[in-house]
């Protein structure tokens, strides 16, 4: 093997046990959960499920998804300052999607959850490939 596929694996195994030990932690299991969340609630969308499954996930998903995919990169490590966060942000950038689509005339929740999803989807996995180091105190 060549040098640079030396460093290549190396850096890749790295990462998986950066990875598969963040699994382990309370923040990497919410985090895995909401992105299941996330692929769930897009999935039924794109195929068209409705009823109490589609209406449990989409509550779960509007309540949380959005806030943690932004939260979990700030690292607070403080429950419920991050609980609150994620609610809080969650509405706000829903509510700030269904403005928008009103003002511009484009009322489409369907293409608003499948970029809400996307996006949230795609923070939710950076933080699980590259998970956020842990605050430094100082003095």
């Amino acid at each position: 093997m060549t040098r640079h596929r030396v460093a290549v694996v190396a850096i890749a195994e790295a990462q998986w046990e950066t990875f598969m030990g963040m699994q382990t932690t309370a923040r990497g299991v919410v985090t895995c959960a909401l992105l299941a969340v996330d692929i769930v609630v897009v999935a039924l969308t794109v195929v068209g499920v409705g009823g109490p499954i589609r209406m449990a996930a989409g509550l779960v998903f509007s309540l949380a998804v959005p806030g943690w995919a932004f939260v979990v990169h700030l690292d607070l490590r403080w429950p419920a300052a991050e609980i609150a966060l994620t609610l809080g942000t969650s509405l706000a950038l829903l509510m700030m999607t269904a403005q928008a689509m009103l003002t511009l005339g484009a009322w489409q929740p369907k293409n608003a959850t499948y970029a809400v999803g996307l996006l949230a989807g795609l923070l939710l996995a950076a933080h699980l490939i590259q998970p956020s180091k842990p605050a430094v105190k100082t003095g």
